[in-house]
């Protein structure tokens, strides 16, 4: 405990150096026990942050989204990334607020969808591959599914001298979403 408080008393006013009063802990905590108080604090309180702390975490959150948006990104008609920049500077414009307890991804999702309004933005697509063992039971079962879920693919079949048998290796562009 002594690790990592920096004083073991309590203080109804810290910056004045006013220490509390036995009455007043024995009726709020129950106990005069100012160690036992102490460990109440740090079990149950809460940590209380600066505007400034605040701040600088919801601006690192931000660039956060900026960066996540630009890394999987794109302006539909080139399929090119748009710079950190720009997206910031459109997140600006669409008055997106970022909440310092929402998840970072929600928070992601939310933000592509509110710059739809303002740029033409997609998700970029994403590349898979798979590989399949060359039997006519196996590639026909895969290429069927990808028919049936309008799945765009090209297909490549190798073969493996050593052990006599090939694959169909499947590159697969699917949306992310």
């Amino acid at each position: 405990l002594s690790e990592v408080l920096q004083t073991e008393r309590v203080f109804t006013n810290v910056s004045k150096g006013e220490f509390a009063k036995a009455k007043d802990l024995q009726k709020v905590f129950g106990t005069k026990d100012e160690e036992e108080i102490a460990r109440m604090i740090l079990d149950k309180g809460q940590v209380q942050v600066s505007d400034k702390e605040r701040s600088q975490q919801l601006e690192k959150t931000n660039a956060q989204i900026a960066e996540w948006i630009s890394k999987n990104c794109v302006q539909p008609n080139t399929d090119r990334p748009y710079t950190i920049s720009q997206i910031r500077h459109c997140i600006q414009q669409a008055n997106f607020n970022v909440h310092p307890t929402k998840p970072l991804k929600r928070q992601y999702l939310d933000c592509v969808k509110l710059l739809q309004n303002i740029i033409p933005i997609q998700r970029a697509k994403m590349e898979l591959l798979l590989l399949v063992p060359d039997r006519e039971d196996s590639t026909t079962a895969v290429e069927k599914t990808m028919k049936e879920n309008d799945v765009e693919w090209d297909v490549e079949t190798k073969s493996d001298a050593k052990q006599g048998e090939g694959s169909r290796q499947y590159r697969i562009i699917v949306d992310p979403s």
